[in-house]
């Protein structure tokens, strides 16, 4: 699996910190960013673009995810 890129990391686990997520919740949101960059490294698909974020979304829903994972 891919690892987040320490430029890409830290404002994101600042965001989170900025949202109030929870601490112990932290690791879940950062292995979603995971998925999501590898996804976008297997597809060719510019990350960070919303047309990648609903393709990975349906991605999602097609391998059974339940729609709190998509969300």
């Amino acid at each position: 699996m891919i690892k987040i890129p320490k430029n890409v990391l830290e404002p994101f686990q600042d965001a989170l910190a900025n949202e109030h997520i929870p601490e112990r919740q932290r690791p879940f949101y950062e292995m979603w960013l995971r998925f999501y960059l590898d996804f976008c490294d297997r597809n060719e698909c510019p990350e960070g673009n919303a047309s990648s974020v609903d393709l990975f979304v349906i991605s999602l829903e097609s391998r059974g995810k339940e729609a709190f994972q998509q969300r």
